[in-house]
């Protein structure tokens, strides 16, 4: 059962970069709905890497389907306010793909395109959910 993760407002790209990563590693599958579509907060009590950052009291059903953008303009805030500046909003928008993606390997690929891009080192991506966990999520 995936937990809320709480930040700091100080928190820097790179902090969220390196857990949110560490979370998918950790990851058997895909947080997704009873239809098969990737989801903030999935069957089992999964969320998906964006989702998790949403606060239980917060969340509604109604968001999924948005963008982190979508998102951060709505007017309840229920993303953190360290999720609001352009360059986090463009981090989850890129972490979101990380976890949408189609198959494990398009998903690794993708985080090993943001970890050179912010320079982020050591990070584990030997994980299922990036090595070999079952495609049949409809993305």
């Amino acid at each position: 059962m995936a937990e809320v993760k709480f930040f700091p407002n100080s928190v820097t790209v790179e902090e969220v970069l390196v857990d949110s990563l560490q979370y998918l590693n950790s990851l058997d599958e895909p947080s997704v709905s009873t239809n098969g579509k990737c989801s903030y907060r999935g069957v089992n009590d999964t969320m998906c890497v964006v989702g998790r950052y949403i606060p239980d009291e917060k969340y509604g059903v109604e968001m999924e389907g948005k963008t982190v953008i979508d998102l951060v303009r709505l007017s309840d805030k229920c993303l953190p306010y360290w999720a609001h500046t352009n360059e986090m909003v463009e981090l989850l928008e890129s972490l979101q793909d990380v976890h949408d993606a189609s198959c494990p390997s398009t998903s690794k690929m993708f985080a090993e395109s943001l970890m050179q891009r912010y320079e982020i080192n050591g990070i584990d991506l030997e994980g299922k959910f990036f090595n070999n966990r079952s495609d049949s999520v409809d993305h």
